[in-house]
């Protein structure tokens, strides 16, 4: 699913522990407090925002507080925009991708140790 960068600001805070309740469940009126406090946006932006979440069941709610819980998870979202950038920018291929990430990147010793440890686990599970 295709978030906005503002819609992903909305959610980043849904996804956050530090906020949820035992149920993983933030108010409307929490958010929206946070919104303003951390984007200075006004409470209607942020219920629009929260509306369209709605619209596309990014989000659900729960009457009679309002309360507000992610339907989607931040991986999900996070792995559907790197396969989308992968399909429309390399063809598909993960291997130009991933040679064109590092390209730019100065890795540690200890960084590309943890890759090789990434890549040696994905191998073991396929």
């Amino acid at each position: 699913m295709k978030l906005s960068d503002n819609e992903l600001k909305v959610m980043d805070i849904i996804w956050d522990e530090k906020y949820l309740d035992q149920n993983k469940e933030i108010t409307a009126k929490e958010v929206s407090d946070i919104l303003i406090e951390r984007y200075g946006w006004q409470k209607a932006t942020n219920y629009v925002y929260l509306n369209r979440l709605l619209k596309k069941e990014a989000i659900t709610r729960r009457y009679p507080k309002y309360t507000i819980k992610a339907l989607l998870q931040k991986d999900d979202v996070v792995n559907d925009a790197v396969n989308e950038i992968i399909d429309k920018t390399y063809d598909g291929s993960t291997v130009n991708f991933f040679e064109a990430f590092l390209n730019d990147k100065k890795l540690t010793s200890a960084e590309l140790e943890e890759i090789k440890a990434i890549l040696e686990n994905h191998q073991d599970e396929h």
